[in-house]
């Protein structure tokens, strides 16, 4: 996560083949958040995401998401954008380490690793240290590390 201080992040494999609605799931499930925001994802000068049920263009414009594989987005690209509740601004740069041969074992997403816990869902405007996030620990509960992403050594 971009602005967020310790740094939050997940490691995880995707298949390429799979389409940025699917991923965008799979972000928020390595992140422990339940969804239900707006959200977005920006290629280069090419925004993804879902179509407005009622025909109104955005600016950007957005293209549908559910259309487009995480590869044929990529192209020669080795990191995106990734943008979850507008309210919020959280902002994640997404980057390709390594493109690996297709294991027919892994069947699903993983995570891999990660490390902090994510700032709860509508805590409020970009957290930039952990103020307001700890005034907002006082009333909610914080989002821990989905059991997948801990390893040996990691400590929350």
């Amino acid at each position: 996560m971009r602005y967020i201080k310790p740094a939050v992040w997940r490691r995880i494999i995707v298949p390429g083949s799979i389409r940025l609605g699917k991923l965008h799931v799979v972000l928020l499930l390595a992140m422990g958040w339940q969804g239900g925001h707006l959200h977005e994802f920006v290629f280069g000068d090419t925004n993804y995401g879902e179509p407005d049920d009622f025909g109104f263009q955005s600016d950007p414009p957005l293209l549908n998401e559910a259309r487009v594989t995480l590869t044929k987005a990529l192209g020669a690209l080795k990191s995106f954008t990734y943008l979850y509740d507008y309210g919020d601004n959280w902002q994640h740069r997404i980057k390709v380490e390594k493109t690996l041969v297709p294991d027919p074992d892994i069947r699903q997403p993983l995570c891999l690793d990660g490390q902090n816990a994510c700032p709860p869902e509508d805590v409020g405007a970009k957290v930039k240290s952990g103020v307001r996030w700890v005034g907002s620990m006082i009333r909610r509960q914080a989002v821990a590390e989905p059991v997948c992403c801990r390893s040996p050594g990691f400590h929350p």
